[in-house]
């Protein structure tokens, strides 16, 4: 076992063939770029707990080593300083460590999970470029903002937890990642298992990259709020054959769409450009409602929709002839152009609401645009009151067997105290909580005293003092007279 300090100390061309570990010791603050790149023979490299900085590429290419343990004193992680160590399947960054250069762990072809501590707050872009086997992230309260470059060619990550302590980034729960407050959706796992995705009503703007490579996802549902959609946004999610752009959306990136399933498509009145190839490749797109806004078409918008044959325009010809079209839209101007286009939409109910679901319209329109529209719950089936336990009734629907309303019944007597002479009588009236229907029932305490009928008329019979109680039959539903004789 070797140790080295610096970059000057290292006898390369013997390096490279012999060395078997790189051990940095105690002392040394920092290793210069490029120490150990191409260390192929290195097996174990132990970072001596004084080091503070790692430059760039300086363990790049040591493709046996398994384990790595980077000390709390390393503030700063140079550019691919641990890119294509291939067989790394145990990291451990240790909190102290703030930035983390661009590929820094690139092509760690076996890492399977990492965490980044609280202390980080930078992660450069492809950081974990091709880490090919990673399926979880785990990112601390420090890290400011959230680039999808970072996960760049991660084909089986599903997850990524952000720390519910961070300022400025979160989580839905389930692996997808937003800023704080839900506004912005930054990066969806490209091997979440879900086939559809309804993005939440406080986004209103989708981050350039955000979906790339969902392959599992067939649908995705967005709100009104939605305003942007960042550049390949939806790019090589090429099961996606469900989405409609809302009338909301004012800005499209370049590749937003490229290579989706999406069959037709209506843009939004409002939008006035289509950046470069936003349907690159769409080839299943039969049909495209283009609004009389958009002015500009930019080059390879449509390149390689092969099945697009109807293009349908809110405008006249003349208005068709002065929309700037660039280069490869061959598709589009090989479609038949239906000029002076207006929705017109068909309703069709797909299910029908009851009280216990919703239900499901669907509108469509001859160019092909459609979409769906939730029928509110129908009311419950009314009921009578049933006694439920304690002083609660409660209303059960006859369709959906779902206790749909309930009540605190109670019985209210006109006298809370009567005085009577031997064999003189009088009448104690009960009532219920208004709506609750129930037999009333009376009972003396002690009949030698005073007795009761079951209408509550009470005869003194004795001397002494009683209670007359009223209760509703069949539940634990009770109130007292006090009888004095």
């Amino acid at each position: 076992m070797h140790e080295y300090s610096t970059h000057s100390d290292i006898p390369w061309a013997h390096l490279r063939k012999e060395i078997k570990a790189a051990v940095i010791s105690d002392g040394v603050t920092s290793i210069s770029s490029r120490a150990f790149s191409s260390c192929s023979g290195i097996s174990e490299i132990i970072i001596g707990n004084d080091v503070e900085s790692i430059g760039d590429y300086a363990f790049n290419y040591c493709p046996e080593v398994t384990s790595l343990i980077i000390p709390g004193k390393v503030k700063t992680i140079g550019i691919c300083a641990f890119g294509n160590l291939e067989s790394l399947t145990d990291l451990t960054i240790s909190d102290g460590v703030k930035s983390i250069g661009d590929g820094a762990f690139g092509c760690c072809y076996s890492l399977t999970e990492i965490t980044f501590p609280d202390s980080v707050s930078d992660i450069g872009i492809q950081a974990l470029y091709e880490c090919e086997n990673l399926k979880e992230v785990n990112i601390g309260s420090g890290l400011e903002s959230l680039n999808c470059t970072i996960f760049m060619d991660c084909m089986n990550i599903e997850s990524v937890n952000i720390s519910s302590q961070n300022p400025y980034l979160s989580d839905d729960g389930n692996g997808v990642v937003y800023n704080k407050d839900k506004t912005v959706l930054l990066f969806y796992p490209s091997s979440k298992a879900d086939t559809s995705y309804t993005i939440p009503d406080s986004v209103t703007s989708i981050y350039p990259g955000a979906f790339n490579f969902a392959l599992n996802l067939t649908k995705i549902s967005v709100s009104d709020n939605l305003t942007s959609i960042g550049s390949n946004a939806f790019y090589a999610c090429f099961n996606l054959e469900d989405f409609s752009l809302p009338q909301s959306v004012t800005s499209i990136g370049d590749y937003a769409f490229a290579g989706c399933k999406i069959s037709n498509i209506t843009l939004p009145e409002c939008l006035t450009t289509l950046g470069y190839g936003v349907f690159y490749s769409c080839e299943n797109l039969l049909s495209a409602y283009i609004p009389v806004s958009i002015t500009n078409i930019d080059s390879q918008v449509f390149r390689n929709c092969t099945s697009l044959t109807d293009v349908y325009y809110g405008g006249n010809e003349e208005e068709w002839s002065a929309v700037t079209i660039g280069n490869y839209n061959e598709s589009l101007e090989e479609a038949e152009i239906h000029f002076n286009h207006t929705h017109s939409y068909t309703k069709t109910v797909e299910t029908e609401p009851s009280c216990k679901e919703k239900g499901l319209e669907s509108f469509n329109c001859s160019c092909g645009h459609n979409y769906t529209k939730a029928i509110p719950k129908t009311a419950h089936a009314e009921a009578d009151w049933e006694y439920k336990s304690g002083s609660v009734f409660v209303k059960i629907c006859s369709e959906c067997s779902e206790e749909y309303k309930s009540i605190t019944a109670e019985i209210s007597l006109d006298k809370n105290e009567i005085q009577l002479a031997r064999t003189e009588t009088a009448a104690l009236k009960a009532s219920v909580t208004d709506g609750i229907t129930a037999d009333i029932n009376f009972e003396s305490a002690n009949k030698n005293i005073a007795d009761v009928d079951s209408e509550g008329n009470i005869t003194a019979v004795g001397t002494g003092e009683t209670v007359i109680s009223a209760s509703i039959n069949g539940t634990e539903i009770i109130a007292v007279c006090d009888i004095i004789v």
